[in-house]
């Protein structure tokens, strides 16, 4: 081994010899920064954190042997994992190619079964493609069939892969079986809370962030409140996200943390602020498709609808997922292009039937399109189901809206109400409650929710804001949001990601599908990339930064009549399946 390889060999020898001390976690050294977007993203979290306790081999006595290490790039990979940060995706991959090495030539290494498992996973959640999960299931699989007692890798790695695939209640039984194993690990614990968020449990969601909070403080649980809806999640803001990214020591961690305060921005109604943060991640991270398709998000909301459009196309080129394409659908609906919306909700349904095909639920997305786009008695019996299976806000407002759809509003009110009887403020579920109220001549309430809703975030969609405005007004209620508005010269687009240029504000040149024909980087070579300046504070203020431009007025007076539905045909509900992959490497 050369010299140059040398010092990251040992740091992931360190990092393994550490894991075995603490129970098989590799400690960070330097309050390493981590994040969870979405359930899928749990992974994200806990992935990598297998991978450092699989470095260290155990023969069939027991015994632990030496280390066996691996190249240099999949060591970066590991010294990510012993610092709790992101790898970059050319490191991961690296290290799933190390470990299928190692299990080719010992294939009853459990331990190495496990890390390459846990490894797949995580390139399927970071890459938003599920085609790497059923491998991920046959090696961790593998791995637990070689070691059925105490594997608490194999265990975290499938919890860690059920909630990926939002299948909540498989990841409650294997996040509750890693648990048991070794209760003082922190890593079962992000796929937990996950699982009983999915499920509907508040109460033991909060009770197991709670416990992460205890056993890993800083920044993996800054990161994950970050990423669900409990009550906790109040805490944290983007300033704190944006100055955890200022602190990161690699670019995907940075690139993540940049994402996650953008998104809590934007949830928060702050467009521009949000834009800044999804701009500084793609700095961090080029052609990141969640940064992408939230850049997109916030242009469509300030108004520049051909720069919103080719951020979405740019997004979904990458990787087509189902709600990125749902989005792109409704801004085009948004803007009278229904033919091109039309495109969009196929391009949704021929995404999520592949993805049923590697196990992943996406009942809840196709339940929205169905409701809104297609056919709601279809998505009264799909949500029902998926209700019975995950009861939690986001299917209940689902749910009650498919049902206001078909003219059932005394059982819409229910679910709508339930949808936010927990505490959370979602804009676009208030506006749902909004309207099925004033279907229900509940008018003072309607009027209150619906102010909330655009007072909350005056841009929550482009579709349906126009829509909670107008029916505000026909309330005689007043439109008091206080939300970021205003216009935004061109000027903006050069403090944009370098990985497209955008179009100009001209119907004809997005017409022509023109779009950046670059292919994705990884962002471990973006070592030199000078981190954007950090945003500071609810206002989006940045230390040294100028005030970003005025933006231009939303397009809002396009918003097509309610009534205007397509016919799409029906899909088929998604299987309750496992879907296992070929058991070699």
């Amino acid at each position: 081994m050369s010299n140059e390889k040398e010092p990251s060999s040992r740091r992931a020898a360190r990092a393994a010899k550490r894991a075995a001390r603490s129970g098989g976690e590799a400690e960070p050294r330097t309050g390493g920064r981590r994040s969870l977007l979405a359930a899928r993203a749990t992974a994200v979290v806990v992935a990598v954190a297998v991978v450092a306790a699989g470095l260290l081999i155990a023969d069939r006595s027991g015994r632990t042997v030496a280390p066996v290490l691996p190249d240099e790039a999949a060591a970066r990979a590991m010294d990510a994992a012993e610092a709790g940060t992101s790898a970059s995706l050319s490191d991961l991959a690296a290290l799933v190619r190390d470990r299928e090495a190692r299990v080719r030539d010992h294939p009853d290494d459990s331990a190495a079964w496990a890390v390459l498992g846990s490894a797949r996973t995580e390139q399927g959640v970071r890459g938003a493609d599920p085609a790497h999960f059923p491998r991920a299931q046959s090696a961790l699989r593998r791995s637990l069939a070689l070691a059925p007692r105490g594997n608490v890798d194999a265990l975290t790695g499938l919890a860690v892969l059920a909630a990926a695939r939002r299948d909540f209640h498989a990841a409650r039984t294997w996040a509750r079986r890693a648990r048991s194993e070794a209760p003082g690990r922190w890593a079962a614990y992000p796929p937990l809370v996950t699982a009983y968020e999915g499920l509907g449990d508040t109460k033991e969601a909060e009770r197991a962030l709670k416990t992460l909070t205890r056993l890993r403080p800083g920044g993996t649980v800054l990161g994950m409140t970050s990423g669900v809806s409990l009550p906790a999640r109040t805490s944290v803001t983007p300033a704190a996200l944006t100055k955890a990214a200022a602190n990161a020591g690699a670019p995907a961690q940075e690139a993540a943390l940049r994402r996650e305060a953008a998104g809590l921005a934007w949830e928060r109604g702050k467009p521009k602020q949000a834009l800044r943060g999804y701009e500084a991640a793609l700095r961090a991270e080029p052609g990141n498709h969640a940064a992408l398709a939230g850049r997109g998000r916030a242009l469509a909301a300030l108004g520049r609808t051909s720069r919103a459009i080719s951020a979405y196309k740019e997004a979904t080129a990458r990787q087509p997922a189902p709600e990125y394409a749902l989005e792109l659908g409704e801004l085009y609906e948004s803007l009278r292009r229904r033919d091109k919306a039309r495109a969009q909700y196929d391009v949704a349904r021929g995404r999520i039937a592949e993805e049923d095909g590697l196990g992943v639920n996406n009942e809840l997305v196709l339940g929205r399109l169905d409701a809104e786009h297609g056919d709601p008695e279809v998505a009264v019996n799909r949500l029902g189901e998926e209700w019975k299976r995950h009861p939690n806000p986001a299917t209940a407002d689902a749910l009650g809206w498919a049902l206001h759809k078909v003219g059932d509003d005394e059982a819409a009110l229910d679910h709508a109400r339930e949808s936010l009887a927990g505490g959370g403020r979602d804009a676009r579920a208030l506006f749902h409650l909004g309207e099925i109220e004033y279907a229900l001549g509940i008018n003072d309430s309607a009027r209150g929710h619906l102010s909330e809703a655009l007072r909350l975030h005056p841009h929550f969609s482009p579709l349906f804001a126009p829509q909670a405005r107008e029916l505000l007004a026909t309330l005689g209620g007043e439109d008091s949001s206080s939300g970021e508005t205003g216009q935004e010269s061109d000027d903006t687009s050069t403090e944009s990601a370098p990985t497209s240029q955008p179009a100009p504000e001209d119907e004809a040149t997005e017409e022509s599908g023109a779009e950046t024909s670059e292919q994705p980087r990884d962002a471990g070579a973006e070592q030199g990339v000078t981190a954007a300046p950090e945003e500071a504070g609810e206002a989006g203020e940045a230390a040294g930064v100028a005030e970003a431009p005025q933006e231009e007025a939303p397009v809002e007076a396009q918003a097509p009549a309610p009534e205007a539905r397509t016919a799409p045909e029906e899909q088929a509900p998604q299987r309750e399946q496992e879907i296992s992959g070929a058991a070699g490497p």
